[in-house]
């Protein structure tokens, strides 16, 4: 990714972070949990994107359970837009293709998925914009067709055209603009500025999270790989890099990656300071590093052993 790019993408790690170690400060706002559960969703989009356009077309691995997962929570959205639709226009075939729950989706076959979720976006993308007040958009057709096809790239599916690195740099930044410009300016921080009078520390900490921090020239790089005991590389975990700022309290990550195939990550420009590191996964017991002091222009590598849980 491009320098800007990566700084953005910094910065939206950075706000869903704080907003989720703070969710007591946003329960009042029902809409909100929702909104930040699709920037969710499309971070996950973004990360398994930016292990094509890094790696490339060959020998990369893509977590099939994350791709699948992804594609099924967007499906569901679009399909109950739908299911509503049809109702209301009286087409029991619309609400035939459409009408799936979860459970129901996740208790398909792995090779069947795929097509009930082409279907739905089919539809979806039939029935755009006269269904779309019902609870989709156009983003959530396109998120949604980016979703199978990394699905079916993760399964290796020969009917899946190849995301190539261009398409997914493209993509990424598509994904970028949308959060930053339709989710987080037009809906979140509109949120968050409802809680100025009952909670103005959380909604300062958030606005600072919001900042963009500039890499620049006096950066170093930090780089690791992450194993567990038996050096058999863990995919899928992260590495966050944070410091404490204003007000009082507020952690503020300054980085936030997700290890490939091989259990490596990279972050080649990284502002010197002091850092707390910490990796983890779901399935390991997490490991905290206090004190790390990076300076300017020097590398700083870390091998790391996660304990099962």
């Amino acid at each position: 990714m491009q320098n800007r790019d990566t700084n953005r993408l910094n910065m939206i790690r950075t706000t869903i972070l704080w907003c989720t170690n703070n969710a007591s400060a946003t329960a009042t706002i029902p809409a909100f949990a929702a909104v930040k559960a699709t920037v969710e969703t499309k971070l996950s989009i973004i990360d398994q994107l930016n292990q094509k356009a890094t790696t490339g077309t060959k020998g990369i691995t893509i977590d099939t359970n994350i791709s699948r997962l992804n594609m099924q929570k967007i499906a569901f959205k679009c399909a109950c837009a739908l299911t509503a639709y049809a109702a209301t226009i009286k087409s029991n075939t619309l609400r035939a293709k459409v009408n799936y729950t979860l459970n129901q989706m996740s208790a398909k076959k792995k090779e069947e998925i795929d097509d009930i979720c082409q279907t739905i976006h089919d539809e979806a993308n039939l029935n755009f914009p006269a269904a779309t007040g019902f609870g989709y958009t156009n983003t959530d057709v396109t998120d949604l067709q980016t979703a199978i096809n990394l699905y079916r790239d993760s399964m290796a599916n020969p009917r899946q055209a190849i995301i190539t690195r261009t398409v997914a740099l493209e993509t990424i930044r598509t994904q970028i603009r949308e959060i930053l410009s339709t989710i987080i300016k037009q809906q979140m921080d509109s949120m968050v500025h409802t809680l100025i009078i009952t909670n103005p520390n959380f909604v300062s900490a958030y606005f600072q999270a919001r900042q963009i921090i500039d890499i620049g020239t006096t950066h170093t790089r930090v780089a690791g790989n992450i194993t567990n005991k038996n050096g058999t590389p863990i995919q899928n975990a992260t590495f966050t890099a944070h410091k404490t700022g204003e007000p009082a309290g507020a952690t503020l990550v300054v980085a936030q990656i997700k290890t490939n195939h091989q259990g490596r990550y990279s972050i080649p420009k990284f502002p010197p300071g002091e850092y707390t590191f910490q990796w983890q996964h779901p399935n390991y017991q997490p490991k905290t590093e206090t004190g790390v002091h990076i300076r300017p222009g020097k590398e700083h590598k870390r091998k790391i052993t996660l304990l099962p849980l």
